[in-house]
């Protein structure tokens, strides 16, 4: 609902996406979704569901707070959330496996997750990074695999 409002450009776009983002990800917390809940005996079906719907909130959550300049919500060291499994992946011409674009846009946020909250982190707080800092994280966000399909 917070994307959907956003793309309605309206006079307060922003704002309601914050909100409705800002509930989501509060809601989220409140329920342990930041926590990896295998060790909890849930069904695997919800195990996995929980970690794709927490990654996709992970990501939405950074990329919010770098458009608005915003705090994100979620921090790194309070979060054990693993990466939901990838039954949709395919094989490549070139006998390489492919990734779902889901499951790639989670992995994108697990293993960009330290390089993302450190650029939201650089951006938004008062002491700028050090320029190594700033060409550590270009480094890591290049040498991110995209998959064939992009």
């Amino acid at each position: 609902m917070g994307i959907y409002e956003g793309m309605q450009s309206g006079e307060n776009s922003i704002e309601s996406t914050w909100a409705l983002m800002g509930l989501a990800t509060k809601l989220a917390q409140s329920i342990g979704l930041h926590r990896d809940c295998a060790r909890w005996k849930l069904p695997p079906a919800k195990v996995q569901k929980r970690r794709a719907l927490f990654w996709e909130l992970f990501i939405t959550d950074c990329w919010q707070s770098l458009a608005t300049g915003r705090l994100v919500t979620f921090s790194l060291p309070f979060m054990d959330c693993e990466l939901p499994f990838n039954p949709d992946q395919t094989i490549s011409d070139d006998g390489m496996i492919q990734p779902s674009f889901p499951f790639w846009k989670a992995r994108f946020g697990a293993k960009g997750a330290e390089c993302i909250s450190t650029v939201v982190q650089g951006t938004l707080t008062l002491c700028a990074p050090k320029r190594s800092i700033i060409l550590d994280l270009d480094c890591k966000a290049r040498d991110m695999e995209l998959p064939k399909y992009t």
